[in-house]
């Protein structure tokens, strides 16, 4: 390894959030460790990749929570983010305002299919023209989170999601949902008409399911867990 972790501890809690890292301008590929010094590492800090132009690929342990806000803002090389299984996995992520905006040739976020995402006010994709892949459960979507995602063409939504207008500005390629409960969209006009262009799979006797009598794609799953093809 030839760059050098930089962090915080919770000494309670045995937890660790990396604050910055030295040496790491050469490096374009990066495996963040389940443990430092016997600490679990849970949090990646504010600005922590900002602006770096080498990074390509990035694995974080599935003990993250949380990713800071602008954490790889303007990150331009950077393709894909995986998530590898740990011994100590946290059950949930959330994604800080603008973690990965502008990052051009981000084309993949991979998390467990079971991971619950959250994000913490808008645009943490903005202007990620590549990104095709996001898994895991989506929560809280806020508005401009994925603006501009062109080629983004499937998601997962846990139940009671909540999308506030301009959540999809843009995303011209979304076609494929998978809900696996109620979503709260206002149904207002923009967002009745992104769905009218949506293959939507989802539960029977959702608010969603409803809309199934008003000509939209839907596909009934008994299994919740069953996305859409």
């Amino acid at each position: 390894m030839k760059y050098t972790l930089v962090y915080n501890v919770h000494l309670r809690r045995k937890t660790a959030i990396i604050t910055d890292m030295e040496e790491q301008i050469a490096e374009t590929f990066i495996q963040i460790p389940e443990r430092i010094d016997d600490y679990l590492v849970t949090d990646l800090g504010d600005n922590l990749f900002y602006n770096n132009q080498t990074l390509q690929e990035i694995w974080l342990p599935s003990s993250i929570r949380s990713i800071g806000t602008q954490a790889f803002l303007n990150c331009n090389n950077l393709k894909n983010v995986l998530m590898y299984d740990a011994k100590v996995p946290h059950k949930s992520i959330t994604i800080n305002k603008e973690a990965f905006a502008f990052c051009s040739q981000l084309t993949r976020i991979i998390l467990s299919p079971s991971k619950d995402v959250w994000f913490n006010d808008g645009y943490a994709f903005k202007n990620c023209h590549k990104l095709m892949i996001l898994t895991g459960k989506i929560h809280t979507v806020w508005k401009g989170t994925f603006f501009d995602c062109f080629e983004l063409d499937r998601l997962t939504f846990a139940n009671n999601t909540y999308w506030q207008d301009g959540a999809f500005k843009r995303c011209k390629n979304l076609k494929h949902i998978t809900c696996l409960g109620n979503i709260d969209i206002g149904f207002t006009k923009k967002n009745l008409a992104l769905l009218k262009k949506m293959k939507i799979t989802c539960q029977p006797n959702t608010n969603i399911a409803e809309l199934a009598y008003d000509g939209y794609d839907i596909r009934f799953e008994a299994d919740s867990n069953t996305t859409s093809s």
